[in-house]
């Protein structure tokens, strides 16, 4: 039980997912005669409940691939790796047929800035830093960093 507890845990969150959608669209149907009636907006009539339901179904896939033991050659991460990203952008763009405009205050945009460039700066500093000699001063890159993820967000989505 103990060897396998990351593997059972894997794949139960999309699990999940998968039948909190699965039962929601049981829960509309009418011929069941629920005791309660359901409060909120009917998962079947936005797109959401199809989202979840795919976004679960390649965490599923995503989380039993990376579980196998032969996940960690380099061809296999590699198809994994690609897997998730064509996964991710096919999700994206069977379900993003619409113009979204996203805006964020300046300040949530800084506090974003903070954690992606933080994050980034400690992943590159103890994955690269001995083999670059630029990436073992923390602060230049975390400053660095932070700069170019603002002006990312500031281009993208920041209130004019």
């Amino acid at each position: 039980m103990k060897k396998n507890w990351t593997k059972i845990a894997v794949a139960l969150g999309p699990a999940l997912i998968i039948a909190s959608v699965f039962w929601e669209f049981a829960r509309m149907q009418p011929d069941y005669k629920f005791l309660i009636e359901p409060w909120a907006m009917k998962g079947t009539e936005m797109v959401h409940g199809d989202v979840f339901l795919a976004v679960g179904i390649a965490l599923l896939i995503a989380g039993v691939a990376t579980s196998w033991e032969q996940a960690t050659k380099p061809l296999n991460s590699a198809l994994i790796v690609l897997f998730i990203v064509a996964s991710s952008v096919g999700i994206a763009a069977v379900f993003g047929d619409k113009d979204v405009s996203l805006t964020i205050n300046p300040v949530w945009a800084g506090m974003l800035s903070l954690v992606f460039g933080a994050g980034l700066a400690v992943g590159l500093r103890s994955r690269l830093g001995d083999r670059f000699s630029f990436l073992k001063r923390a602060l230049p890159m975390f400053a660095v960093l932070f700069a170019v993820i603002y002006a990312l967000i500031a281009a993208t989505t920041l209130n004019s």
